[in-house]
């Protein structure tokens, strides 16, 4: 059988696999010093 939540954490990973390759950092974070990574990105899962 399938476990539900297994596959929808492996959907979630290949999606933020892409969002991270699509959407780098700016490269002017670490001078502005920001808290938040200008990109929001989802905390990862492992």
């Amino acid at each position: 059988t399938v476990n539900p939540l297994e596959l929808a954490m492996e959907a979630l990973k290949e999606i933020q696999l892409r969002f991270y390759r699509d959407f780098p950092p700016h490269p002017m974070e670490k001078v502005y010093g920001f808290a938040t990574p200008s990109t929001m990105k989802p905390t990862q899962w492992t």
